[in-house]
């Protein structure tokens, strides 16, 4: 990550309506110190990369460009699967920077396919499936659920049928939604439904009906699988609506 090139202007420079900021070398130096200690990653700092990144890291690769986008002041910062390829330690740091960010006054327009990163780092999101807007929103908004509810996670073996119920019947306890993925069925429960969710559940693992159950805290990507699944059951329709995402 060198101090130099792009970052070497002493005054900005005007491209027709484009405004591009730039530094002196002093301050691009100053501020690559200070964003290789934000990102832990001063040992490459005066470390110069071979041709086409030969020589780093995809993860410290990652690192290195969301560092040369923020060098200089800008009021929006566009990110593109910012995270790919980061080790857990850093891929925090990286957040913790991005959300320094946001809270300064800077736009951060983020792009990713991690909804549990999404959940935990956006204040407003737009989820598009297909090439479309299918909702927007804030997280808790999308996630269409009361905060204390519940999603009950079943996992079916390969050749299994999935039921209903462990007598074929309707379910024993009320549910807000049901999403069907593959070998996976969510069911978002109220939490004075847990108890009855759990021993059905456990009831089908006895039977070995199937592989395994979870239950936790109902997540953004229950909501996202509803919104994009073509096999949904909904008692209450997950709310959308059309807010720009930003973080």
């Amino acid at each position: 990550m060198q101090a130099r090139g792009g970052l070497s202007s002493a005054r900005p420079q005007r491209r027709g309506k484009t405004t591009l900021v730039s530094l002196s070398p002093t301050a691009a130096r100053a501020a690559a110190e200070s964003l290789a200690e934000e990102l832990d990653i001063g040992e490459w700092l005066d470390r110069r990369a071979l041709p086409e990144g030969r020589g780093l890291s995809g993860g410290i690769r990652r690192l290195t460009a969301f560092a040369m986008a923020v060098a200089a002041p800008t009021p929006l910062v566009i990110l593109d699967e910012p995270t790919n390829d980061i080790d857990a330690a850093r891929r925090r740091l990286l957040w913790q920077a991005v959300r320094r960010r946001g809270d300064a006054g800077a736009g951060v327009l983020l792009v990713t396919h991690n909804v549990a990163e999404a959940e935990r780092i956006v204040d407003d999101l737009v989820v598009l499936h297909r090439g479309e807007v299918v909702a927007a929103g804030s997280p808790a908004r999308l996630r269409g659920t009361t905060g204390s509810d519940l999603c009950l996670e079943l996992q079916y073996a390969p050749d299994a049928v999935v039921l209903e119920a462990a007598d074929g019947g309707p379910l024993p306890f009320p549910t807000r939604r049901t999403v069907r993925s593959g070998r996976r069925v969510l069911h978002t429960v109220p939490t004075d439904a847990a108890a009855a969710a759990i021993t059905w559940a456990a009831t089908l693992r006895e039977r070995e009906l199937i592989d395994g159950y979870a239950l936790g805290p109902a997540t953004l990507e229950d909501a996202y699988l509803a919104l994009t699944s073509s096999d949904v059951d909904d008692a209450e329709p997950v709310s959308t609506g059309t807010e720009a995402a930003h973080v």
